[in-house]
């Protein structure tokens, strides 16, 4: 695929688009004309380098969050808020309306994720994406999960791929609405969460290529036996019975499914309805047990606070319809799914969030 011609205007118009402009800037060697591209994608940028905040290889994880184009600037008036976006989301007290959503809003946020979902976002990832590992992955789950993955072909010496746009806003943006009125909402992204997980019981592909299931084993094992040995008393029974319950996640009979960690930021809804309208962010997706990801549930049922794990008010009602919501989608209930999979769950949560539950 040969490379598109920059425009003349330096903004990507015309027939060369933002990315191929920008991407043959870098590829030519070209650090003024980038960074003067730059700063007119970005007048209000603050900071005097900005090529090397944007490539410091250190913050090449906030890229995404730093790159807007005309199409969103021209649509975005003065409100657009292109200052350093402040992370304490809940004590920023620029906030604003999301459009048609009616949902308040941090305003450095929202245009984080205007910026990130949008058709004109440009990414640089850290690692060529396996397209045929994510064709799993929208087979496994689902086109109405999951958005399509293609290989744009190249620009210049850069190989370029693409994302179908994941409508509706994230779960973190939408929890206003998602939480009014005995939280309604949420309960229907609730049930939409658990259909999400079934899924994979019924339809990961056979294809699909898995890892050995005893090094897999191996891999998981030592999480939770330091785990076992490093945290407080209270955990100990059940992390005891983990143990001698993991070797029935590696069983023949236990599928192996694409799981990722799912966050409020990767979770989009449509703030109206509550439905989910797409999962994002699979870059990190790898093979394990099923059952594991379902710890992404619990982003959903409370939140992190300075004082620690806080739940929702009615956490145990709405864990009740997801579960229903869960096993009727599987079309099973056997006690010993039931167990299996809640054992599959508790692994998934241990390693990662065993700081939040120790301040729950």
């Amino acid at each position: 695929m040969a490379p598109k011609t920059a425009s003349s205007d330096g903004l990507g118009g015309g027939m060369g688009s933002p990315e191929s402009f920008a991407t043959l800037q870098l590829e030519d060697k070209k650090p003024v004309q980038f960074a003067n591209h730059l700063r007119a994608v970005f007048p209000q940028w603050a900071g005097p380098d900005i090529v090397q905040n944007l490539l410091d290889i250190d913050g090449i994880c906030e890229f995404p969050d730093r790159w807007h184009y005309d199409e969103l600037r021209e649509h975005s008036g003065d409100e657009f808020d292109n200052s350093e976006v402040d992370q304490d989301d809940e004590d920023d007290e620029g906030r604003r309306d999301g459009p048609d959503t009616n949902v308040r809003i941090p305003s450095g946020i929202y245009w984080r994720e205007k910026i990130r979902f949008s058709a004109k976002a440009i990414r640089f990832p850290k690692r060529i994406p396996d397209l045929e590992f994510l064709a799993f992955v929208e087979r496994t789950y689902g086109r109405r999960f999951i958005p399509g993955h293609w290989n744009a072909g190249m620009v210049g010496m850069l190989h370029a791929y693409t994302m179908d746009n994941v409508h509706g806003i994230s779960a973190y943006l939408s929890r206003e609405q998602l939480r009014a009125n005995g939280r309604r909402l949420l309960n229907t992204t609730i049930q939409d969460l658990a259909s999400f997980f079934a899924s994979a019981w019924r339809n990961t592909p056979p294809s699909m290529p898995i890892p050995d299931r005893g090094e897999l084993y191996a891999s998981y094992e030592p999480q939770l036996q330091q785990l076992h040995e490093g945290l407080p008393v209270r955990f100990l029974a059940m992390l005891k019975r983990l143990l001698k319950q993991l070797p029935e996640l590696f069983a023949e009979d236990w599928p192996l499914v694409p799981n990722t960690d799912l966050l409020e930021n990767n979770i989009h809804v449509n703030p109206k309805t509550g439905s989910i309208t797409g999962i994002c962010d699979w870059k990190d997706a790898a093979v394990g047990p099923f059952g594991t990801s379902i710890k992404g549930l619990e982003c959903l049922l409370g939140e992190r606070t300075m004082k620690g794990w806080r739940w929702l008010p009615n956490q145990m009602n709405l864990r009740g319809q997801f579960w229903q919501a869960f096993y009727a989608a599987m079309g099973s209930r056997t006690t010993e799914l039931k167990q299996r999979v809640d054992t599959a769950r508790l692994v998934g949560i241990f390693p990662d969030a065993w700081s939040s539950l120790d301040g729950c």
